[in-house]
């Protein structure tokens, strides 16, 4: 018995073996989503960062000279959200699906 094989559900190209999933997708799709989900990703996670910062900076003034802690903070909450956010906005991008561009 021979394996069927998939394909991906937005372009249609034949997919790797390791593909798994409802909705596969193959490299190329994948890497358009991320592509544009990145740029959301950054803005939201820039300003959820710098939110964070200025509210401890601004509830503890006294405590300005841990300036470099506070901003290791707003780097790590920058980074939990730029991921957070990526990935929600992947999912939001590939279930409205995204354009095929095929090369001739």
């Amino acid at each position: 018995m021979t394996a069927t094989p998939r394909a991906c559900s937005n372009c249609g190209r034949p997919l790797a073996g390791d593909e798994h999933g409802p909705k596969p997708l193959c490299a190329a799709c994948k890497r358009a989503i991320v592509r544009r989900a990145t740029p959301w990703a950054h803005i939201i996670g820039a300003l959820i960062g710098l939110a964070a910062v200025f509210g401890i900076a601004t509830i503890f003034p006294q405590y300005i000279r841990f300036l470099v802690g506070w901003l290791t903070i707003g780097g790590l909450i920058y980074y939990v959200t730029f991921k957070v956010v990526r990935r929600a906005a992947f999912e939001v991008i590939r279930a409205r699906g995204i354009p095929v561009f095929r090369r001739s």
